[in-house]
């Protein structure tokens, strides 16, 4: 496991589930996530399969620097894929242990990993949200500039915005 996972998880905290390109840009995520489709080749970027008729999904990849959750990629996932990438969500919200399995075999799969490796990684991943739980990040979109071609508007770019989305956000909650 000394490579980066071909499918890396996205553990963000509960204060950024709902701050995403999505939210952002509403107008723009269907182009946006559909032109993710057409690039894979509407196949899974992870595992290469086609989600055997379901719709594929499409995911973001961010890193995080200072205060700054910063879009580095969107990839095309398909369903399973995709809840692996989310496995505590997946856990919490699916209802289904049978759906919390699925996506952690999927994970060791994908990986080459064995089932217990990859709950290894979960555990890791999962410890550096939390550390992560008590920032309040600025959602940085400039990616989506060079990548898609879109005016990114300047509270979602590296060098605008006091605050961004989440800082309205949390505004608007006062």
């Amino acid at each position: 496991m000394d490579s980066p996972p071909r499918l890396p998880l996205t553990l963000i905290s509960h204060a950024m589930w709902s701050v995403n390109v999505r939210t952002a840009l509403p107008d723009r995520w269907d182009e946006i996530r559909h032109e993710a489709y057409r690039r894979a080749g509407h196949r899974c970027e992870a595992c290469g399969g086609t989600s055997g008729g379901r719709p594929l999904q499409a995911h973001e990849y961010f890193s995080y620097a200072g205060d700054r959750q910063v879009l580095l990629h969107i990839a095309c996932l398909c369903d399973v894929c995709h809840s692996a990438t989310h496995l505590s969500r997946t856990r919490s919200f699916s209802g289904s242990n049978r759906v919390a399995k699925e996506a952690l075999e999927k994970l060791a799969e994908v990986n080459g990993w064995t089932i217990r490796q990859a709950a290894e990684y979960a555990q890791r991943e999962l410890a550096l949200c939390e550390e992560r739980g008590s920032v309040r990040y600025r959602l940085d979109l400039s990616v989506l500039q060079r990548d898609f071609g879109i005016d990114v508007p300047s509270e979602y770019r590296a060098d605008g915005g006091s605050r961004g989305l989440l800082g309205r956000l949390l505004g608007a909650a006062r």
